[in-house]
């Protein structure tokens, strides 16, 4: 089970209990004994209606990189142009085009 299937299925059964809001899921996983090569198993160890520590500096994080993120991949890409080449360098001694 991938974590955006069982974030989906925490999340349907949190709205039909009437819960709408920010939550946190602390998750533990580990190799599935019977299947060494299969995909991890996850348990829940604590649920709580609030917008966590980490979840908040993930959202800081991407509003200050203004990134994209694959949930599927779990890879964020972000723009790395430098937007200080588009600012002409003038030297103290020269005007500037305008002439001033």
């Amino acid at each position: 089970m991938s974590l955006v299937t069982l974030s989906k299925a925490i999340g349907d059964v949190l709205y039909n209990k009437g819960l709408i809001g920010h939550v946190t899921v602390d998750l533990i996983s580990f190799p599935n004994p019977t299947d060494p090569h299969g995909p991890s198993i996850f348990w829940a160890i604590d649920i709580s209606a609030q917008l966590g520590d980490n979840a908040t500096i993930g959202l800081f994080f991407d509003i200050l990189m203004e990134g994209k993120l694959d949930p599927e991949s779990g890879e964020y890409e972000i723009e790395t142009g430098n937007a200080y080449d588009a600012v002409p360098e003038i030297k103290a001694n020269e005007t500037n085009p305008d002439g001033s």
